[in-house]
Order: C-alpha cells, then structure tokens, then sequence
C-alpha cells in the first residue's frame, strides 16, 4: 500500500487531539489531489476517516450538552444528590453543600438514610419509590450537619439500568423553613380567630359568592334556634322579611363594600322576628371579585322593648 499523504496523517493526528469537526472537514477539503493519486487504495483509509469525523462530530455535541447540564447541575438553587445502587451519596452540586453545611468528606459514600430522622426515612421508605421510579415533592425532615433539622420538601428519581434494575437515584432538595414557619402562624392565627369566632356573644355568619350561607358560630344557632339543616346553603336572605330584605339591598353594601349597625328584623325558626343590629363586610378577592361576606348580628329585643317602655312612659307623664 503507498503511503499516505502527509495532510491525511495530520488531520489524524489533530482528530486524537479533539479538534472540532469543522476544523478537520475544513483541512480535509484543501487535499489538492488528482483522482488518479485518489485510487481504490484509499477509498478504505477515507471511509474510515470520515467515519472518525462523524464520530468526532458527535462526541462534541455530547461535550456540549454535558457541559449544558453540569453548569444547570452546578447553578441550580435547589440541592442535587446522586446515589448509587447502594443508596451511597456519589455525586451533588455545590447548593447540596451550603443547605447541608457539608462537603465532601461529609457527604461522599453517606448513606442516604442518614440524612433523614428514621420515623422520616420510613415515611420516604414506605412510598415505595424503586419499585414507582420517581416521587415529587414529598415534605419532610433533613439533617443539617450537627444534628441540626429543617423542613424539605424532596423529590426523588430512580436511574434504571439496560435491564430495568436500579443503577442509582437522583434526590432533589428544597429548604420550604420558612413556608412552614409562614403555615405554622396562620395556623395559630386560626384557631386564634376561630376561638374568637365560636365565643363571641353576637351572631356571626359567612356567606359565598351566591349569598348562600356557608358558615356561622354557636352563638348564631343559639340567637335563632336553628342548626346545620336549617342554616348551610340557605340564602341569607330567607332569614328577613321581605321588606327588610329590600331595606337592605337598597343600602347598596355590594357597591359599598361594608354597612355599619343598620337595625332590621330577622326571622328565628319559630318564625318568630327579633330586632337586631347588623354590620355586614363583602369578601373580595386579590382580583376584586365578590367571593363573599361576612354578617354580624346583635340582638337589640331588650333595646328595642326599653326604648319602647320608655316612650310609653314618657308619652304618659306629658299627660298630666
């Protein structure tokens, strides 16, 4: 066989180096030679060359998309654990170490578990996620170096194998502290409000957006004698005469937004009426939409019979 050109040996010698494929298809196209030099006896050594460029070609575009994704691995604001088929940590991003205030004598070849309180570990284990293949957002607990805990919220993949077996798992970390912390308050904040609502001495009702009633306290049973049946998805107007239902929609509280102490009478179960003073809010959303309102109910009979008794007695004494 002749020898090569010398072009040839050097576009080899710069594919072992990893130099980019345009570079190689570039150098390749400037051979200068005449068909008869370009003989059967290099078609093999060509086609094996344009075969390494191609190859070339693809190992860079891998290159690419690796490096892609390591920089999105690295810069990611969530923590990425990878754990081999022993559940032993391999491999994790740089926020895996600041969230865990760990590095890597800390981290690599631990055991996953370890990371996790054991109640939390069986709580994960009990999800069966090497036989589902992936679990999102799962909220639990997670050691900080020092024994330290702090709520997560992790999401896990299984790697698979050719063969289906497990190879390994991906484990995504997010620190949700502090929207706990924000659900803890509001927590205490309502069963503050609702210890609030359930002991306070006026009735109190919330009704939807269709002013069907949707809630109310104990004291609004009590003030009208009527449990679940008769008060849950009941219009709220069905609890005034008709006339004072007119009353109050001509106040135009809708537009409003709030009316303060208008005196009205409601109707108990007995169908009974009782003077009262109500206060009513409309409920809005972040939109401006009607979702809503809120009643407050006082029971003014005693305020009213006095006034009345009073009257009477005055009325009687300019008699005289």
């Amino acid at each position: 066989m002749k020898k090569m050109p010398e072009i040839v040996e050097q576009l080899r010698e710069e594919e072992k180096l990893g130099l980019l494929y345009s570079q190689a298809q570039g150098s390749y196209e400037e051979i200068q030679t005449s068909e008869e030099v370009l003989d059967e006896e290099y078609d093999e050594e060509t086609h094996t060359f344009e075969t390494s460029l191609q190859q070339v070609n693809k190992d860079i575009e891998l290159a690419s998309i690796e490096e892609k994704y390591r920089t999105i691995f690295e810069n990611y604001a969530v923590a990425i654990t990878l754990a081999d088929e022993k559940e032993r940590i391999i491999s994790w991003n740089k926020y895996a170490e600041e969230l865990l205030n760990m590095d890597e004598k800390d981290l690599f070849l631990r055991h996953v578990s370890s990371l996790y309180p054991p109640e939390e570990w069986k709580k994960i284990r009990a999800e069966n996620i090497r036989k589902k293949g992936m679990r999102y957002k799962l909220e639990t607990k997670v050691f900080k170096k020092g024994q330290v805990l702090f709520d997560a919220e992790v999401s896990l993949s299984v790697l698979r194998g050719k063969a289906g077996k497990a190879v390994g798992s991906v484990g995504i970390i997010r620190d949700i502290s502090e929207k706990k912390k924000t659900e803890r308050k509001l927590l205490e904040s309502e069963a503050k409000y609702r210890t609030i609502f359930e002991n306070s001495a006026v009735a109190i009702m919330l009704t939807d957006e269709n002013e069907n009633i949707i809630s109310w306290n104990k004291y609004a049973e009590e003030l009208l004698c009527m449990g679940n049946d008769d008060l849950f998805m009941k219009p709220v107007s069905s609890l005034y005469p008709l006339d004072e239902w007119k009353k109050i929609r001509s106040a135009n509280i809708r537009q409003k937004g709030m009316q303060h102490h208008l005196e009205t009478k409601i109707i108990k179960k007995n169908n009974e009426l009782l003077d009262v003073d109500i206060s009513i809010s409309v409920l809005k959303d972040h939109e401006g939409n009607i979702i809503g309102s809120i009643g407050v109910i006082k029971d003014i009979s005693e305020q009213k019979k006095f006034g009345e008794n009073w009257l009477m007695n005055v009325n009687c004494y300019s008699r005289f």
